[in-house]
């Protein structure tokens, strides 16, 4: 009696522990799927200063950014904007932006 009462308890923990990761998964798939079917290459995945997931897309023209909670799956952010041209050598801190 007791012994199972322990192993549901074991299983009711590792369960509870496991959807978080699994929520931020499947969101982080989806949108990676969602990026692929826009049209978005490069497609990169990593880590914030602050342990979350960041999604980078970009195409010839945008990018996209979508920041995910590695617990839950929440987003944080999702940006998209147009790419600039390409950094010159003509600026000071050689980003070509002016300031």
């Amino acid at each position: 009696m007791i012994r199972s009462l322990i192993q549901i308890l074991v299983v009711i923990t590792f369960v509870g522990t496991a959807s978080p990761a699994l929520a931020q998964g499947s969101a982080k798939d989806r949108i990676i799927g969602e990026m692929q079917a826009a049209g978005y290459s490069e497609i990169k995945v990593d880590r914030t200063l602050f342990g979350r997931t960041r999604i980078i897309g970009r195409t010839s023209n945008r990018a996209r950014v979508v920041i995910l909670n590695p617990k839950t799956g929440k987003i944080f952010e999702d940006n998209t904007g147009p790419i600039g041209p390409p950094p010159t050598e003509n600026t000071p801190d050689g980003t070509g932006l002016a300031y």
